[in-house]
């Protein structure tokens, strides 16, 4: 026995101290550890090593006693990551007593701080990088009715993840009061919640309406502020969770509303509902009810006004209207108002919305006035063209929404003798009825044209179905200002050609009509068509062009296009295959064209009469064939002819032109190739093809857009007075049948640059070079006695008017002024070598021309030559020994006589001045 005794009485004793050990460390040791130096500087490295981030703790201490009561007190806590503050805490303190903590509850007596700072979303980034475990819930309850809770100041700061809505708190003199019954709710915060540079700033102060009683949460007549919108609670929640709230207000404000609903914090795709609004404004006042079984109330309109972007921008204004709110849907009724600036045009709705906190499922059904100022202000700048209606006309509307994805869908009717106008035309048949009926879906990004359906009939109604002879659809990215996915029509049948403008944005299109269908689609690769289009004599005026018909051909990477019509008066056709791809440049990969006539003169004025073009004139170019109203193909006036870059590619194609012109020169039957490049690098070459009554080939380069331009014709029995007179300038100059190569170049002056190679049979040569004029100014100082005038030396040597047996000739060209001209001439008895230059623009010439004649005394004609020439040698000076030697070189070029070169007789004549008055001749020598 006195062993087991002793035994309990060391266990009894070891028990006792381990109880005085434990407790003399709760009494001294634990409150030592809490604020010893070194232990919080170990803290403070864990932390920094476990998260990344520095924690600074200032002066913690904790209050023990005998008794289960600690208090435990912080002056200061600090954290920061990467120089930026995290949280900041001020003379923290918590008061807890565990004496029923046998029934495992833990009462807080006062819990609270001076000051409390938390970036909540950068504190939310911090990590041990241990994994997230499930913890079971404590059984331990804390009771805090009898607590002492306060915040004199706190700042909290939060922003939400991926997003642009950023919240901060700023509350003071939070406090939970000690008392019993009641115990107060005291604070007064300030709350900005950002979204984007928007800013909604909520504002509540207790003034004494809320407080707890009797384990009851109330609050009674509680006012707080949205921004500048009052609103008045009245709460009331049990221990246990019942609750019931009674939320009024007289005059909310409704962009405040909008905007926070736009946030998503309220409802979850609140964005994606209100994404069709812009520039919402207006007030209502609401009276709502929500208790455990749900919501009740209603919404009173005083007056909206909101634009809906989809329809450009389209303003609405509303001036009643009400919302009865039941558990899980709302009624719409009674909501009216009107669009644009006039109250005439009016529109009433009504409806349901199911499952408005869930799902939102829309459903509202409409009647509004469609006018003039509709379609003028609002249709047209959406279609990018003038419609106009004329007269009014009711229109039913149906809008239904679930989800993120809305449909819209319009059906109105027009009576006979009204009509809608595109650019001042009528498409339609105004002696008929018409109906529209238009389908619209928007989800996401996407605006779906599901269909706008074109009805004609002498009765349109219900009971009586038709057909439309108008189908148009497409899909739009409303994220890229409404760029085209893909649109199309399907005519069947025709229709004014004038409906196509819609499309273009222009008025280029006018007369004829149109039919087929035609799709433009733009999958993201590259843009193209799909269908087949047809055009009967239809017109585009500011291009002086027409179709008598068009038929086109679009499918499996290209379109097959054949038009015929008339071009600036000149008929056309043209058959050829298009790349099909809708961008630039629109490559042809082959055609045959075929045009009745081409004047090149005109062409090129008009093409050298443009500005130069750049990239980013391309997007103008309908604009270029735009026309006004009152053109029409015949018109006299001429209209510029322009060239874009990276416009058009011609790969491969013939050309076949009946006939043209250039100035005097015709030319015609050509058969021809043809290619164009991106750059505007045109080239043309025929083999055979007749010009100037004789034939030639032809190799022609033509940068469109630079305006510079080359051509080589290999000419053969050229008429050469059309050719000199149309080129040269020089009119019965030069004549007969020539052939030879005419090398050309030129740029937007159009002055001349190049050679010409010639040699004619059979030809003349008139005032350059023309002996007969040298003999009539000799003739002057004619000796009274010579029988026979020295003009008759021209038929003696069977040179009547300058006709030369041949004549060969080189011409250089620089910027319309003859270059190192050489002509030489023949007969039997006469030849001439003509050297120098002339400026075509001023008629003004520097020439020398050797003149060779025969001496041959046989016969009478010889006599009276011979006879002739020594009277014109004895009234011309002779030359010098150095003279001759001067120009014996020159004297070489001169071609030899049929007749032989024994006493011949050569004459020079210096011609420096106007060739057209025959005020020329400076000089007369006789040089052998």
């Amino acid at each position: 026995m006195k062993k087991t005794a002793k035994l309990i009485f060391i266990i009894f004793g070891a028990l006792v101290f381990l109880f005085a050990l434990l407790l003399g460390f709760y009494i001294k040791g634990l409150p030592f550890l809490v604020s010893n130096a070194s232990v919080i500087n170990f803290v403070e490295k864990q932390v920094n090593k476990s998260l990344g981030a520095n924690i600074s703790i200032v002066n913690p201490s904790l209050q023990t006693s005998f008794s289960p009561h600690i208090v435990f007190k912080l002056e200061a806590l600090q954290i920061e990551k990467n120089s930026v503050e995290l949280a900041d805490v001020k003379n923290f303190q918590i008061d807890l007593s565990f004496k029923p903590i046998l029934q495992k509850k833990i009462i807080l007596n006062k819990l609270g701080a001076e000051y409390i700072y938390a970036n909540v979303d950068e504190l939310s980034k911090l990590s041990t990088g241990e994994d997230k475990k499930d913890k079971k819930e404590s059984n331990f309850k804390v009771d805090m009715f009898h607590s002492l809770l306060y915040v004199k100041e706190a700042i909290i700061i939060y922003n939400l993840p991926e997003s642009d809505v950023g919240l901060k708190i700023n509350a003071k003199n939070l406090e939970i009061t000690d008392t019993r019954n009641p115990k107060y709710v005291k604070f007064d915060v300030v709350t900005n919640l950002t979204k984007g540079n928007k800013t909604f700033t909520f504002k509540f102060n207790d003034n004494n309406s809320v407080y707890f009683q009797d384990r009851t949460l109330f609050a009674k007549d509680f006012d707080f502020f949205v921004n500048n919108s009052k609103v008045r609670l009245n709460f009331e929640l049990k221990e246990k969770g019942a609750y019931k709230l009674n939320i009024v207000s007289d005059k909310f404000d409704l962009y405040a509303l909008t905007e926070l609903t736009r946030t998503n914090l309220f409802l979850e795709n609140g964005d994606e509902i209100l994404a069709i609004l812009k520039d919402v404004n207006g007030n209502f006042k609401f009276n709502i009810d929500m208790n455990n079984d749900g919501m009740s109330g209603s919404v009173l309109l005083n007056r909206a006004n909101f634009k809906v972007t989809i329809f450009n921008d389209l303003p609405i204004t509303l001036t009643k209207g009400n919302l009865a709110i039941k558990t899980k849907d709302v009624d719409v009724n009674d909501f009216e108002g009107y669009y644009g600036k006039n109250v005439a045009n009016d529109l009433k709705f009504k409806g349901i919305i199911k499952d408005y906190m869930k799902t939102f499922d829309t459903e509202i059904k409409g009647l509004m006035t469609g006018t003039k100022e509709l379609t003028t202000d609002y249709i047209t700048p959406m279609a990018g063209y003038p419609i106009e209606l004329l007269q009014p006309v009711k229109a039913g509307i149906k809008f239904k929404m679930l989800g993120n994805k809305m449909d819209i869908s319009t059906v109105f009717k027009l009576k006979k003798g009204n009509d809608i106008l595109l650019d001042k035309v009528s498409v339609t048949p105004a002696d008929m009825e018409r109906g529209f009926w238009a389908q619209m879906e928007l989800e996401g990004n996407n605006f779906a044209l599901k269909n706008l359906n074109y009805y004609i009939a002498d009765k349109i109604s219900r009971g009586n179905k038709i057909d439309p002879i108008l189908q148009v659809y497409g899909n739009f990215d409303v994220a890229r200002n409404m760029a085209i996915k893909d649109i199309g029509f399907k005519i069947v049948k025709p229709l004014a050609s004038e409906f196509l403008n819609l499309f273009f944005g222009d008025r280029i299109f006018r007369r004829g009509q149109i039919y087929g269908n035609l799709d433009f689609i733009d999958d993201g690769v590259v843009p193209y068509l799909k269908g087949n289009l047809s055009m009967d004599k239809v017109m585009i005026p500011s291009q002086r062009m027409s179709f008598n018909e068009l038929r086109l051909a679009a499918d499996k990477g290209l379109i097959n296009l054949n038009v015929n019509g008339i071009i600036r008066r000149n008929s056309y056709e043209f058959n050829g295959q298009l790349l099909n791809e809708m961008r630039f440049p629109f490559i042809i990969k082959g055609m045959d064209l075929h045009l009745a006539e081409l004047n090149i003169e005109k062409v090129l004025e008009s093409m050298n009469r443009q500005q130069q073009y750049e990239a980013e004139q391309k997007a103008k170019l309908v604009q270029t064939l735009s026309a006004t109203e009152n053109e029409s193909a015949d018109d006299e006036a001429e209209t510029e002819m322009v060239f874009v870059r990276d416009l058009v590619v011609v790969e491969k194609s013939n050309l076949k032109i009946d006939k043209g012109s250039y100035k005097l020169i015709n030319f015609g039957n050509v058969n021809a190739h043809m290619t164009l490049d991106k750059d505007g690098l045109l080239k043309f070459w025929s083999n055979k093809f007749d010009i100037a009554e004789g034939t030639a080939a032809a190799d022609i380069k033509c940068d469109l857009f630079n305006q510079k331009y080359n051509m080589t014709l290999d000419v053969n029995e050229v008429d050469s007075d059309i050719i000199t007179t149309s080129i040269l300038q020089l009119p019965r100059e030069i004549t007969g049948p020539a052939t030879g190569k005419i090398e050309l170049n030129a740029d937007s002056s159009l002055k001349i640059n190049g050679k010409m190679t010639f040699n004619i049979k059979e030809g003349s040569i008139a005032k350059i070079g023309l002996v007969k004029y040298v003999l009539n100014f000799v003739s002057l100082f004619r000796n009274p006695l010579a029988m026979i005038s020295p003009v008759t030396i021209l038929d003696l040597v069977n040179v009547p008017d300058g006709y030369f047996d041949e004549i060969k000739g080189v011409v250089n060209i620089k910027e319309n002024n003859i270059k190192g001209m050489m002509i030489k001439s023949t007969s039997p008895q006469l030849s001439t070598f003509i050297i120098g230059s002339y400026n075509i623009e001023k008629a003004d010439a520097m020439l020398r021309i050797y003149t060779k004649f025969s001496n041959e005394n046989k016969g009478v004609a010889g006599l009276l030559r011979n006879i002739s020439l020594n009277a014109l040698a004895a009234k011309v000076p002779m030359s010098s020994k150095n003279d001759a030697s001067y120009y014996e070189e020159e004297l070489r070029m001169i071609p030899p006589l049929a007749v032989g070169e024994k006493d011949s007789q050569v004459f020079l004549t210096r011609i420096d001045g106007d060739v057209e008055h025959n005020n020329f001749i400076s000089s007369v020598k006789r040089i052998k």
